[in-house]
């Protein structure tokens, strides 16, 4: 069935919210074991976001979607019953020439994925500490681009001249 990418509408938060919650438990279930998602948080976060957000659409139901800005690629979240079928791809080129993103080193799943894709991890990682305990997050980068360590402790990754 063919899939549709195109921009988000602002009445679409909650279902983006929605998506990144059910994604999440599966993607995060070992990070965050019987913990609330933060819907209402996340919820505000997608109205407010100041970068562009794109929807995966398949038989008008919203599968997926992703965010970024110019730079940084802040989210992409497929529903789990349809991942594998090259939606994750589709948006993550909907995102552009994005230069950096974060991925748990924990979520193999991603990391495969954004591989696949042509990225890596380049060994640089930092801890985070949650109330469930700690996760690594590592750097991913391009091939052909190099990353440095940006001030507000994400990684950032940069094209290579």
């Amino acid at each position: 069935m063919a899939v549709g990418i195109r921009a988000a509408r602002p009445t679409e938060s909650e279902v983006i919210a929605e998506i990144h919650e059910r994604t999440a438990h599966v993607a995060y279930a070992h990070v965050f074991p019987g913990q609330p998602f933060p819907r209402d948080e996340t919820i505000r976060r997608w109205q407010s976001f100041e970068g562009q957000i794109v929807v995966a659409e398949q038989a008008g139901k919203i599968v997926g979607f992703a965010a970024f800005d110019s730079v940084e690629l802040h989210a992409l979240y497929v529903l789990p019953a349809y991942q594998d079928q090259g939606i994750g791809r589709l948006l993550l080129q909907a995102a552009g020439a994005v230069a950096q993103l974060w991925v748990s080193k924990e979520n193999r799943a991603a990391r495969r994925f954004y591989e696949m894709c042509g990225w890596s991890m380049d060994g640089d990682e930092v801890t985070l500490v949650y109330t469930s305990g700690t996760t690594y997050v590592g750097r991913v980068t391009q091939e052909g681009m190099e990353g440095t360590m940006g001030s507000e402790g994400c990684w950032s990754a940069t094209r290579s001249r």
